[in-house]
């Protein structure tokens, strides 16, 4: 996973990779333009898979996400 900053903009991406090795694909998790996209990390659920975990700003409140992340 890493965060691209352009300017104040801040966008989260992460890459899955296949076991195979071959190439892996890029998906974009999340967008802010008030870089308010932050703290990303791999984590791991009760049954052992793998999470995608960021913090999103909204004004005062801060929304924690997760989304699986799974090889193609």
């Amino acid at each position: 996973m890493w965060t691209l900053r352009d300017g104040d903009a801040r966008t989260l991406w992460t890459t899955q990779w296949p076991a195979s090795g071959a190439p892996g694909i890029a998906q974009r998790l999340d967008n802010s333009a008030s870089a308010s996209v932050s703290e990303s990390a791999l984590g791991v659920d009760a049954q052992g898979q793998a999470l995608a975990v960021w913090i999103h700003m909204e004004g005062d409140r801060a929304r924690l996400w997760a989304r699986p992340y799974r090889a193609p």
